[in-house]
Order: C-alpha cells, then structure tokens, then sequence
C-alpha cells in the first residue's frame, strides 16, 4: 500500500463515514512479492528475530510453502536463536539445516504451515 492510498480521519469522524472506498488490506500484499529467503546475517538476535517474523508473515501471506533462512555460520549464536524460535513459532511445521547445494550450514529452510 502506498502513502498516497492513506485517507485523513478527521476527529469526530469514523472511517464508515468516509464516501471515497477504501482499498482491501489485502491489497498491500498483492503489491510486494514475498521474499524466497530472509537475510539475517550481522544483526543481532533481537532485531534478526523480528526480521524473520516479518518475512514468516509475507511468506505465510502470500501462500509460500518454504522460507530460506540465512543467518551466516560465525559462532552458531544467530543459528541456535534461530532454530530455537523456528521450534516454537505457529507458522512453522517444520525446519531443517539446509544441504551442501542449499546453502550450507549458514542456512535453515522453514517448511510453512
């Protein structure tokens, strides 16, 4: 959705009173593609967290079945929050690390719900 498709609510006034339609939410996401592969390499585990939920919503969103995760291998820390969250996370039926043609072991493949 674009700044420009927004509408101004004045006080007193309820979005049902406004005469111009509003666009579906959903139209936001038919605009931007989901992306095949979220990239959390060098950010911390807080904000790589907040990363992967974003793009485990578009991903779920727009009818994806996978997510590539890639997370880099450094000390294993980002990789074990991951894994970690993806264990516990309603989106996800399942992860694995990915294989040597896949990415390696700097990433995890989510299969979606």
């Amino acid at each position: 959705m674009h700044v420009n498709d927004l509408l101004r609510i004045s006080a007193g006034e309820s979005a049902t009173e406004r005469s111009r339609p509003r666009a579906p939410v959903a139209a936001a996401w038919e605009s931007d593609q989901a992306p095949l592969d979220v990239d959390l390499r060098g950010k911390e585990v807080d904000e790589a967290l907040r990363s992967l939920d974003h793009a485990l919503d578009r991903a779920v969103l727009a009818g994806m079945h996978e997510l590539k995760i890639i997370h880099g291998v450094g000390k294993g820390v980002l990789r074990s929050a991951v894994e970690r969250h993806l264990r516990e996370h309603p989106q996800v039926a399942s992860s694995r690390a990915a294989g040597v043609g896949e990415g390696g072991r700097g990433v995890t493949l989510a299969r979606l719900r």
